[in-house]
């Protein structure tokens, strides 16, 4: 399955590629980001847990336009945000980390608006067992 999130810029762009139970209570996707100059495509994992939380926290923001909601493993630091503004803007940020012979790290960072909420949230409740 792959969830897009529908930025309606070519600047800003959030794809999770082939999102996947890997057995357990784990999922694994692909993300594909594009922000302020920066493109990062890389393996990410959630778990269950953190994916329930994160649609319960989706729901409250696509229905009271506030909040946050975080998408992440238990064990894992990498983690993708978003979190609305005061000005109803959804800020989309997060955290991927690689280690391999040099560790590299990229904290990205782009606004788009509160339509994606919804859309998001009904990609992402397709998930769940």
């Amino acid at each position: 399955m792959d969830i897009a999130l529908q930025t309606n810029s070519g600047t800003k762009q959030l794809e999770f590629r082939d999102v996947r139970r890997v057995g357990g209570e784990d999922y694994s996707c692909l993300p594909v980001l594009n922000s302020g100059g920066f493109c990062a495509k890389r393996s990410f994992y959630f778990d269950l847990h953190n994916l329930v939380r994160f649609l319960d926290n989706l729901a409250v923001m696509a229905t009271k336009l506030e909040g946050e909601a975080l998408l992440r493993h238990s064990y894992e630091e990498d983690r993708i945000s978003f979190k609305l503004s005061s000005l109803g803007h959804v800020v989309v940020s997060g955290f991927l980390a690689y280690e391999g012979e040099c560790r590299q790290e990229l904290h990205f960072c782009f606004e788009t608006d509160q339509t994606v909420l919804r859309p998001l949230l009904e990609n992402f409740r397709g998930l769940r067992p």
